[in-house]
This record gives C-alpha cells, structure tokens and sequence, in this order.
C-alpha cells in the first residue's frame, strides 16, 4: 500500500467489500430482464464484476511508484464502472434505485480521486481534505446498498 496517499487504503471498502452480492447466473447488461431474480442477477453480476476490476486497479495501484498516476486509473475504472452499470435497463423500480445508487457511488468516488490528485499537485490541503471526505463517504454508502440488494433480491423476496 503506498504510503503517500491514504485514499487508496479508503478506496479498498468499496472494491473488496468482502460481504459483495453474489450471483449464480450471469445476464447480459445490454438485455431488459423479464423478471426479478433475472434483473437481480443483472444487477449483482455488474457490481461484482465492477469490484473486480476495481480490485485489480486498487492491488495494482500498490506496485506503483506514481501514487497520483495510480488514483487517476482508480478513477477511471470507477467511470467505467458506473458507465456500465447505467447500460442496465431494469424495470423493477426498486432495482433501478439501487443501480442508480451505484452509478452515485462511483461517480462521487472517480471525481474525488481526481480531485485529491489535483489537491496533492497544487499542494491545497484543503482540497485534498475535501477529497479524502467525499471518498470516505462514497466507501462507506456500498456496504449498507450490498445488504439492501441481498434482502430484496432473496429467493422469495
């Protein structure tokens, strides 16, 4: 873990969420779901499918010797992140709260990435302080949305 940048340590809850959905059934992302536990597999297989790769970014930020460099990748997995998970087309309207709470998630957590970066190179720890806030929130919104999605989502839910 670099040491000159605590945000990647804060950035780890929202990637390695050791508690994540789970899901037994792949859907494609681009096809509306004809039922529930079909749009709940939607659902779950996107997000854990975004915490892979924001896994990955997040394991391999550790070897690199450009912390800044590395939150810029962070961040931009994180786009990609949230830019797949609203090509989800639902229609159950309590799982397309929680695709959009994903979407806020990740959007918030990329953009204050981006901005602890601008922060650290303009040397305005306020800014910097800011930024490390807003990704201390996004972290800490996932845990309790990965709970609500299991709940609903249950067989016989």
């Amino acid at each position: 873990m670099l040491k000159s940048h605590r945000a990647i340590a804060l950035m780890i809850p929202i990637f390695l969420t050791a508690v994540g959905v789970h899901s037994a059934q792949a859907q494609p992302n681009n096809l509306a779901a004809a039922s529930k536990p079909d749009e709940c597999n939607s659902l779950i297989t996107t997000a854990n499918q975004a915490m892979t790769n924001l896994q990955w970014a997040v394991l391999d930020s550790t070897n690199s010797s450009d912390s800044n460099q590395a939150l810029l990748q962070i961040a931009e997995i994180a786009d990609q992140a949230s830019a797949t998970m609203q090509t989800l087309e639902l229609t159950d309207g309590q799982l397309q709260t929680f695709r959009d709470r994903y979407v806020t998630i990740y959007t918030s957590a990329a953009q204050a990435n981006r901005d602890l970066v601008t922060a650290v190179r303009q040397q305005n720890s306020q800014a910097a302080q800011q930024a490390y806030e807003t990704i201390t929130t996004s972290t800490q919104q996932e845990e309790p949305l990965i709970n609500e999605i299991n709940s609903y989502c249950q067989v016989g839910g």
